[in-house]
């Protein structure tokens, strides 16, 4: 009797789609296998018509074969549990994508002082004050993130659908981050085999400054006589916009 594979049997088949990422069961019969039981094992896992590991799956883009977990049933015949998830390794090893987490300094202005109160300064002369909010230079930290791993499609559509977009809050890489506090700065993919694999690096910025306390635009206005913004402005004269478009971070499996 010859080797004989079935796939995608519908009992035992999943998909799910959770915090920690994507991820699919395909379910799988191996007949005709002879030989003692770890034997048969390993027959079903290389028999002729089964996927290989780390295989594309076939209908799901962006999984790939990363369990094979065969069964004896007896009778000659296996039952195979095939388990698909994102690719999740360095360019070298199969052991989770390369982080690397860094700060630097940023100068911006500010018109507050540490403890969010207006800037204020006046000038009196011939009985008539007047006053101003000035502006001041401060050097701000900003924490950077950086994960590279090898893939094994291009990344366009997803460069597209992330690089200038800011967090939904609760992103699980930083669990405790506010919405729209991390923007995606790039996402760059190089391949060295002709595009079978690529090592792509995502590119991360974090921004909590006041007075928006993310990457919300702020602007006040400006006398035109002085080119300062007058100290009892209200607030119309102070406003914060959402200028960037936010994404769904987690949808990028990354660690």
């Amino acid at each position: 009797m010859s080797v004989e594979v079935v796939l995608d049997l519908v009992e035992g088949s999943s998909y799910e789609h959770t915090r920690q990422g994507r991820k699919a069961t395909r379910m799988a019969v191996v007949s005709g296998l002879t030989g003692d039981p770890d034997a048969i094992l390993y027959l079903a896992e290389t028999a002729t018509g089964m996927p290989a590991y780390n295989a594309a799956h076939p209908t799901i883009p962006g999984l790939y074969l990363k369990g094979i977990y065969p069964e004896a049933v007896g009778g000659g015949q296996a039952k195979v549990r095939l388990v698909y998830e994102p690719p999740k390794f360095t360019p070298t090893e199969e052991e989770g994508a390369a982080v690397v987490v860094g700060a630097t300094v940023e100068q911006q202005s500010t018109y507050e002082d540490i403890d969010n109160v207006v800037l204020q300064v006046q000038y009196t002369s011939g009985g008539v004050t007047r006053y101003q909010t000035p502006t001041v230079s401060v050097l701000r930290p900003k924490a950077s993130l950086e994960f590279t791993r090898r893939e094994d499609a291009g990344v366009l559509a997803t460069s597209k659908a992330y690089v200038g977009k800011v967090n939904l809050a609760g992103w699980a890489v930083d669990a405790g981050a506010a919405a729209r506090t991390w923007l995606c700065t790039g996402i760059v993919a190089r391949s060295a085999d002709g595009g079978d694999t690529y090592d792509v690096t995502y590119s991360f910025l974090y921004r909590d400054d006041p007075p928006t306390g993310n990457w919300d635009a702020f602007v006040q206005y400006m006398d035109p006589q002085t080119g300062r913004a007058p100290y009892n402005l209200d607030a119309d004269g102070r406003k914060a916009y959402v200028v960037y478009e936010t994404a769904d971070f987690d949808d990028l499996d990354l660690p």
